[in-house]
């Protein structure tokens, strides 16, 4: 009987055992599965990161590469119009203190009264003094209330004169700077129209500084005019070649967090740095002549902000003509027509 008894522990002792066993093995291919999805998970991520970073820099080439097609689109034709001021004047914004506030009533102080009881306490010895008191303290309060309001009342309406003021002296500054502003432009116009060379030099200096360059491109320009303004030698600063991406993509790590770049070649920098400098020249050279039908001639430089020469070109205006920007946009043949030698 104890024999049997002993053997039947044993057996639970064994279930038991086999069962933690299995247990153990469950959670081992559980936490097995559970790193195997992370791996996995951790990888995509790589993958999305690397792609991610790999287009960001596919868009910075596409804008380089689109320099020229998205500045034909604009009209070089100068709109004198679209320069002059019609702005108004801010209006004036008085805020808080545009309207007075309220002034204290003295219902929102006068004791309150009780009605029955009240007129049944009147008997009450003592009664009508308490009132009295109650009364007075109530005026107190309120006189006090409205002589905070009458001098809260006082230092607005200061505010509001010093602000009127203020605002008058600015809508007057804002007439004679719009006024100024537009003579400015009307006089530039005559001069441009009379071909003085000093007027057509601040506007050929002006377009160029106002050409659609991506952000962070230079756009500082000189521009000196022949005495009868037909040539005009123009000295401008071009971008160096860290406009161009260092990288062509990225690819994601088998092991690392960070993607692996894809380097440009010296040569893919090269090509792509020169076909920046021609569509910008192209562009330059395009805005000038359209902006001022008298210009004959361009002799046009560009440097670095260093003075690092990088670029020459000289055409007239039919040796440009010829090129048919706008129907044929080939930065390339452009380069090649007008002979602009890069230094770069």
């Amino acid at each position: 009987m104890a024999r049997e008894q002993g053997g039947g522990a044993d057996d639970r002792a064994r279930r038991r055992l086999a069962q933690e066993r299995q247990r153990s093995r469950t959670m081992e291919a559980a936490a097995r599965r559970t790193e195997r999805e992370v791996a996995d998970l951790r990888s995509a991520l790589r993958r999305v990161d690397a792609q991610a970073r790999t287009l960001r820099v596919e868009r910075e080439v596409a804008e380089l590469d689109l320099l020229l097609l998205r500045g034909l689109r604009r009209s070089p034709v100068f709109d004198w119009d679209r320069y002059r001021r019609h702005d108004e004047p801010e209006a004036l914004d008085l805020g808080p203190d545009a309207v007075p506030q309220p002034g204290p009533v003295w219902e929102a102080y006068a004791p309150a009264g009780s009605g029955a009881l009240d007129a049944l306490l009147t008997t009450v010895p003592g009664t009508d003094r308490m009132r009295r008191r109650r009364t007075s303290i109530a005026r107190q309060r309120f006189e006090q209330a409205r002589f905070e309001h009458e001098r809260a009342e006082i230092d607005r309406r200061r505010r509001v004169r010093e602000r009127e003021v203020a605002h008058r002296a600015s809508v007057a500054e804002h007439h004679r700077a719009v006024e100024k502003h537009n003579r400015d432009w009307r006089e530039l116009r005559a001069g441009v129209l009379a071909r003085d060379p000093g007027c057509v030099a601040r506007l050929l200096g002006f377009v160029l500084r106002e050409l659609p360059l991506p952000v962070g491109f230079p756009r500082a320009a000189e521009v000196g005019c022949s005495p009868d303004a037909r040539e005009a030698a123009v000295r401008v600063e071009l971008p160096t070649a860290e406009v161009v991406p260092a990288v062509v993509g990225y690819t994601a790590s088998a092991e690392l967090d960070e993607p692996a770049a894809v380097p440009r070649t010296a040569e893919q920098v090269g090509v792509l740095y020169r076909s920046v400098l021609t569509q910008i020249t192209l562009l330059q050279l395009r805005e000038l002549f359209g902006v001022d039908p008298g210009l004959g001639l361009v002799r046009l430089t560009g440097y670095t902000g260093d003075g690092t020469a990088l670029l020459r070109v000289e055409t007239d205006r039919a040796a440009f003509d010829r090129l048919g920007l706008g129907a044929v946009i080939d930065a390339d043949a452009g380069s090649g027509g007008l002979g602009i030698e890069i230094g770069a």
